[in-house]
């Protein structure tokens, strides 16, 4: 009896703490996601090096745009 005890907690203990480890790996992905720019980010070219100097000079153009959404 006290060997089924052991094994069924250790069988629950593995379950939930492999839920925990997985949800830090989705919160950790979420929280990067959501603090950098996105999944992708897309921009002209030029803008990695004088972007934050005049980021609406490296802006892409709305036709552009549309042919990479759409």
């Amino acid at each position: 009896m006290i060997t089924l005890v052991a094994i069924v907690f250790g069988c629950a203990s593995l379950v939930v703490f492999g839920g925990f480890v997985q949800s830090i790996y989705e919160d950790m992905r979420e929280s990067m996601i959501r603090s950098q720019p996105g999944h992708i980010q897309v921009y002209a070219k030029g803008y990695s090096q004088y972007g934050n100097i005049d980021p609406e000079r490296y802006m892409v153009p709305a036709p552009v745009l549309e042919q990479i959404v759409g």
